[in-house]
């Protein structure tokens, strides 16, 4: 245990420091791994000096909008002193610390709790913490001024608070709260995954055996959460002021724009899905890894087909590529079909934990579990819904990072019920 605990430990500071000598070599200015850098620093410095949103170049307010948590949060550690870059990207690089700290002590609690761990078990945990700590990309994305490990570190906190109210652990109303301000602030900073989240969630309360009344009031926790973070993403009003003089005019706050909270804001996750066309066509223009999916031009039954294999394809390419030798176009994304074949051996692991869990519960047994049934519920929609929406490799391979809080916690929560050996004791909280 004690040389377990050794590894883990070794792993979280060599993924700290790498990050945080990655944050000091890196440039004062966008670089070519994200050229989105330039929009997120340049209104992060737009908040934090008070200006309009209305008026940030290109975007106007609807980048604001989007993105609010990520911003302020950035904009606090500009006003402390930071350039625009840097404060940005130490958003990003605290979020991604926090993920694996909370990660850290989770394994570190199940090891812990487990007399005599199976070997096999342990080394999955330790694998998977380090293929979070270690993985180049990752290191990378919680590095830039992307909101990638931002969105991930609310995703996973709201999940990991949802489970203590599905076990009815004690302090409901702090837990119920903190779900909320958690579903809030991740809404804050992608709000299309927050949906695919929160659809989880319902679900998941509605398979529960519960009584009735219990299964309502979860509904409606999760149906208030998803309201107030609408709510929150739906004006373009701001929390820092200044009195430095600039070119641009700065808003009165009678000037500032607050959208009513109408019916367009809640129909927003239907818009998307009837853009995803349009935007999986944007992101292949331009792009040296873009796919090129089947064309659908036949008619009635045969077009039917010819849209399911298109998801498959997209689903395949999300999941499994890019592959060494058959994807190019650029050295990154070289380098990403090489990484990607440690993606294949993690989805691997997966599949065998799962089989495992299948000969020691049984069907009823491994299925029954509400927190796999919860993870993989996740796990499928999310991925079949970003599979759809990527155009290009490059983008899918970013994306695909965010089914890394739902894999580690599934194999975490696949180690638990295996140890316990039964369907009854497995419905235990996490550590």
């Amino acid at each position: 245990m004690k040389k377990l605990k050794f590894w883990f430990y070794s792993i979280f500071i060599t993924g700290l420091v790498a990050r945080v000598v990655l944050l000091t070599l890196l440039p004062k200015r966008p670089t070519f791994f994200a050229p989105d850098e330039a929009a997120y620093a340049t209104l992060t410095y737009w908040v934090s000096n008070g200006l309009d949103v209305r008026n940030f170049p290109d975007h106007g307010n609807g980048l604001y909008e989007r993105t609010r948590t990520f911003i302020l949060i950035s904009a606090i550690f500009h006003r402390v002193g930071f350039n625009e870059y840097t404060a940005t990207r130490i958003t990003s690089l605290t979020f991604s610390i926090s993920l694996s700290l909370i990660l850290l002590r989770l394994f570190i609690n199940q090891l812990a709790k487990s007399s005599s761990p199976r070997p096999f078990h342990a080394y999955a945990l330790l694998f998977v913490f380090a293929f979070i700590n270690l993985l180049p990309s990752y290191i990378l994305w919680s590095t830039l001024a992307i909101r990638e490990t931002t969105s991930h570190f609310f995703i996973l906190s709201s999940s990991l608070v949802f489970s203590k109210l599905l076990f009815k652990e004690p302090k409901f109303k702090l837990n119920a709260l903190l779900l909320i301000i958690f579903v809030v602030l991740a809404y804050g900073v992608r709000a299309q995954t927050v949906w695919i989240l929160l659809a989880a969630f319902l679900a998941c309360t509605w398979l529960i055996r519960e009584a009735f009344l219990r299964k309502l009031g979860l509904t409606a926790l999760i149906l208030f959460s998803f309201t107030l973070g609408t709510f929150w993403t739906s004006n373009t009003s701001y929390l820092f002021k200044s009195d430095v003089p600039t070119l641009t005019s700065v808003a009165t706050p009678n000037e500032v724009n607050i959208k009513p909270f109408s019916s367009d804001t809640i129909t927003a996750p239907l818009r998307s899905v009837s853009q995803l066309d349009e935007r999986r066509l944007n992101n292949q223009q331009f792009a040296a890894s873009a796919l090129t999916p089947p064309i659908c031009k036949n008619n009635g039954i045969r077009k039917i087909f010819c849209e399911v294999s298109l998801i498959g394809y997209q689903l395949v390419s999300f999941l499994l590529r890019p592959l060494p030798f058959i994807d190019g176009g650029s050295p990154l994304l070289v380098l990403a079909s090489i990484e990607n074949l440690f993606w294949i051996a993690l989805f691997l692991l997966v599949l065998v934990l799962m089989k495992v869990a299948y000969k020691e519960l049984g069907l009823k047994g491994f299925i029954g579990d509400q927190l796999v049934r919860f993870y993989l519920l996740f796990l499928v929609t999310f991925s079949a819904s970003a599979s759809m929406y990527f155009g290009n490799l490059g983008t899918g391979f970013r994306h695909k990072s965010t089914i890394l809080w739902a894999i580690s916690l599934l194999v975490l929560r696949i180690v638990q019920i295996i140890g316990k050996g039964n369907i009854k004791n497995s419905l235990q909280k996490l550590p």
